[in-house]
């Protein structure tokens, strides 16, 4: 009884430290993804507290130690446009391999609905998709979270992809134009982040601290920081919710969520 107990003990024991000493990298860094070549990469994650994390690329290898709430950063080497390589993170045990790594240059595409617009609803899109099986360029699409302070990771699993027949059809059209002519002129590969919110405005892309400088909204900030930002998105979901259920029900130009007063024979 005295050893199934002991058994035991040590299985929970054992499960528990895995549970916490798990070694993660932020969820930006995946497969397939484009690093910005010529500049130092700054690459983080977690680990157990205290433990040594080593990344490998290209042979080299760079380390840092992780801090008592098991917090790691490092910076990678800069690296020349056109290289392919493969990043391994270990500590301990652990091993995470992010292969078909590309150096290039990354741009952001960030905006609202017209930045948003996908590839496959371009015009002549379906003339073009033949053309865009492209290795060297590559596409990470940023999905629709909110938060009310910075955050360094994200809450949902993300994944950079080749860009083909496949993955660029719910890709922003912009983007993708934009990053096609740029590997065209430039020679270089292109990294494209699609990061865009219809509706937006400016002052939701633009941090806090940066409005501090700014005295008309001073007060705008001051009020944030008591603000149920949770609680408020919610509130704002569900009333947007019922205002739609409501459109869509009374407007007589709608029928069953079909806008029959845009049709070509009204």
């Amino acid at each position: 009884m005295y050893l199934r107990s002991l058994i035991i003990f040590f299985i929970m024991v054992t499960g528990i430290i895995r549970s916490h000493s798990q070694l993660t990298v932020a969820k930006v860094f995946t497969d397939n993804m484009m690093l910005q070549c010529d500049a130092k990469i700054p690459v983080w994650g977690h680990a157990y507290p205290k433990t040594t994390v080593v990344v490998t690329q290209s042979k080299l290898k760079i380390q840092a130690k992780a801090n008592e709430k098991g917090e790691w950063q490092l910076f990678l080497n800069p690296t020349p446009c056109g290289e392919k390589t493969s990043v391994t993170i270990t500590s301990g045990s652990e091993e995470i391999l992010l292969s078909n790594v590309l150096y290039g240059d990354v741009w952001l595409c960030g905006g609202q609905s017209n930045m948003e617009w996908y590839f496959e609803s371009s015009a002549g899109a379906s003339d073009e998709l033949q053309n865009t099986d492209n290795p060297s360029i590559r596409l990470l699409e940023i999905p629709h979270i909110l938060s009310n302070t910075p955050d360094n990771d994200f809450s949902e699993k993300l994944h950079w992809d080749v860009c083909s027949q496949q993955s660029v059809k719910q890709f922003s059209a912009v983007g993708y134009y934009f990053g096609k002519y740029l590997n065209e002129n430039l020679h270089k590969p292109i990294g494209l982040i699609s990061d865009n919110y219809g509706g937006t405005v400016v002052e939701a892309w633009t941090s806090a601290q940066a409005f501090s400088d700014l005295p008309s909204f001073k007060k705008d900030i001051e009020k944030l920081k008591n603000v149920d930002f949770e609680y408020e998105r919610r509130n704002g979901d569900d009333a947007q919710s019922n205002w739609l259920a409501k459109f869509y029900k009374n407007d007589k130009g709608i029928l069953d969520t079909n806008f029959i007063w845009a049709g070509r024979d009204v």
